[in-house]
């Protein structure tokens, strides 16, 4: 099975979002037996839960996250991931300094990804909604989601 690997700061807002909400889209679309998602953090600690402002955003989707634990990532997440996609060009820059032998070609932020899906999409970073309000959350959950509608979309007509 191919692991999609979701990767953004401290793995307690934004690529939690991203790993459950893609795992339910496999999942919805009958991709689940060919690929399952992941996540980490370039700059966290092990076993954080899930922000408050994840959780609610998630729950109106109708995911519970609350036994998502954060992880650190490692050289071996990167090597056995078959697509990693960064919440920002900040993470997929850190990705490619420090590990330039084991991404290669294999790394873009979620937008950019979502752009070589769709040329139509318009192409942005996500942004870090750690510490906002419940708003915010719903706000950076509708455009994870939207990416990750058009990237479905495109490994269920292309099967890669």
């Amino acid at each position: 099975m191919k692991e999609i690997l979701f990767v953004c700061t401290g793995n307690t807002c934004r690529s939690p979002m991203a790993e459950y909400i893609m795992n339910d889209l496999l999942a919805e679309r009958g991709l689940d037996g060919e690929y399952f998602a992941s996540s980490a953090g370039v700059s966290t600690m092990d076993g954080l839960m899930a922000s408050s402002g994840s959780l609610h955003a998630c729950s109106l989707r109708g995911l519970d996250i609350s036994s998502h634990r954060s992880r650190q990532l490692s050289e071996e997440m990167l090597k056995n991931s078959h697509l990693i996609l960064t919440m920002g060009n900040s993470h997929k820059r850190i990705i490619e300094m420090y590990f330039p032998e084991v991404v290669n070609g294999k790394v873009f932020t979620l937008g950019e990804f979502a752009g070589k899906c769709d040329e139509g999409v318009m192409v942005k970073d996500i942004s870090d909604p750690y510490m906002m309000d419940d708003i915010v959350y719903e706000k950076v959950c509708e455009e994870i989601s939207a990416y990750l509608e058009i990237i479905i979309n495109y490994l269920k007509g292309n099967k890669q």
